[in-house]
């Protein structure tokens, strides 16, 4: 099947089958116009029994029966079901080059059509606004040196009057920490008083030692008098076991452990009470010192108030120059920046390499670009895409993987084959008025560079085979717009 936009060819006249000669002559066909030596008046009819052949009828019957026959056996023959669209090379996938900086490009290097290398010079860029951006950058940033410079300058002032302040500080806070040291640690005078209660201490442990063992003794002898007392007792009452004598120097012994033992009780009564007063003046100096420093405490607020003050100032200083640091930094960096693409930019280049495809190069030239604006594109054309718009009535032809030949209008190129590996639905009316629903695309290899893009060539797309008939149906589908009458679509 041809597409709408081809060519139409002319349509083979209808089958004849022509009677031999011998046979009577047959009605004409309603279509076919009479033979011009046909006499007039009624035919002879080939019942009537004086005619030559009686049963010739039947055999004309049969004759028309097997041409009828042969039509439909002729129609049913399968036919290819080839379409032949227009087509074109495309690229698949062009590589933009867009300006790098602002500028008016002065001179193209190269032309639509023209290979270029990986990095290859595309054209000269003129950089004036760069030039003057440059200008007004090195401007700012020799006002954000002097803004530092002066920043520098007031470190020094703030330094002296943050060291006098954290001096002060320091001082209170010593003072502070003695006081408070006083209040509740051991300066000399309370470890003189502490050093003093551990002795008394350590007399009141020793009497307590010394009392319990007099104690000891105390009970012993109590228990030999006791004990005394039981052996007269058992010997009769008159007559003593134990005399008196012995008894009367354990009662001697008696009354003098006592005697020690109330001592040794007053001593360490003595001694609890020079504790208690030890502990007293150690309470005394503790409150006093707490009392300084407390009052000191507030001395210290106030220099610390006033260090921070200054350290506030200090560190704002401290951060106006690091931010200053980074915008010179910046500045620094982007000058640099600046400075080599200038450089990089007054001829500009491609990156992958390709085939021009941007026509028209000349009409940018000496026009003010902007950055990133596109200049043109190339593209590697190893591979190419054959685009063929398919029309509407054609559409269900076409299939993914489906066959396609591809001829060049130049000599020498030959038929090349492919296969359809995309299929794209668009609306666009083309110039029969129908509408194109099908955008197929197909590879093309082309190493030798032998094609070039937008190249137009003929596509043939090869279907599968049907019946005679229903190509014929198709050929004056296609050739009859029936939209105009209204009749389909």
């Amino acid at each position: 099947m041809t597409s709408s936009d081809s060519q139409p060819t002319k349509f083979t006249a209808p089958l004849k089958v022509v009677p031999p000669q011998r046979q009577a002559p047959v009605a004409p066909s309603p279509t076919a116009p009479a033979p011009q030596d046909t006499p007039k008046g009624p035919m002879p009819s080939t019942l009537d029994p004086n005619s030559e052949d009686p049963f010739g009828w039947v055999k004309q019957s049969l004759k028309i029966g097997a041409v009828c026959v042969a039509v439909g056996a002729i129609s049913l023959i399968p036919v290819p079901n080839n379409i032949n669209v227009g087509g074109s090379l495309e690229p698949k996938k062009p590589d933009p080059v867009y300006m790098q900086v602002p500028g008016t490009i002065t001179e193209f290097l190269v032309e639509q059509g023209e290979y270029i290398d990986p990095q290859g010079a595309i054209a000269r860029v003129d950089t004036t606004d760069l030039d003057q951006e440059i200008i007004t950058k090195e401007q700012r940033l020799e006002e954000q040196k002097r803004q530092y410079t002066q920043a520098i300058q007031r470190l020094p002032v703030l330094d002296s009057r943050l060291m006098e302040t954290q001096l002060a500080t320091q001082t209170a806070q010593t003072q502070t920490a003695i006081l408070a040291q006083r209040a509740t640690g051991e300066p000399p005078e309370i470890s003189r008083l502490e050093h003093e209660k551990n002795r008394i201490r350590q007399r009141i442990q020793g009497s307590h030692a010394q009392l319990m063992e007099l104690q000891k003794q105390y009970n012993s002898t109590i228990k030999i008098l006791t004990d005394y007392a039981e052996v007269n007792q058992k010997g009769g009452g008159e007559n003593s076991v134990i005399g008196g004598n012995l008894i009367h120097q354990q009662e001697l012994q008696k009354s003098n452990f006592q005697m020690l033992i109330n001592g040794k009780r007053s001593e360490i009564l003595e001694l609890q009470n020079e504790l208690d007063v030890k502990d007293a003046e150690i309470h005394a100096l503790r409150n006093n010192w707490q009392d300084e420093a407390l009052i000191n405490a507030g001395r210290t607020q106030q220099t610390q108030a006033s260090e921070k003050t200054v350290v506030r100032e200090y560190q704002a200083v401290e951060r106006e120059l690091i931010h200053l640091q980074q915008l010179v930094l910046a500045s620094e960096s982007e000058l640099k920046e600046l400075h080599e693409k200038r450089e990089e930019s007054r001829t500009l280049t491609t990156g992958k390499g390709g085939w021009v495809l941007t026509e028209n190069l000349n009409e940018m030239r000496g026009r003010k670009m902007q950055q990133n604006e596109l200049i043109l594109e190339v593209a590697d054309i190893n591979n190419l895409d054959v685009v063929m718009q398919v029309p509407q009535v054609d559409s269900p032809l076409v299939k993914t993987d489906g066959l396609i030949k591809v001829r060049f209008r130049d000599a020498g190129h030959g038929v090349h084959t492919s296969r359809i590996y995309d299929i794209q639905i668009t609306f666009q009316t083309d110039k029969t008025e129908q509408k194109q629903l099908l955008i197929a695309r197909a590879n093309l290899d082309n190493p030798n560079q032998t094609f070039r893009p937008y190249q137009e060539v003929s596509v043939e797309i090869i279907g599968e085979k049907i019946p005679l008939y229903r190509k014929v149906g198709l050929e004056i589908r296609n050739r009859i717009n029936w939209g105009k009458y209204g009749i389909g679509a």
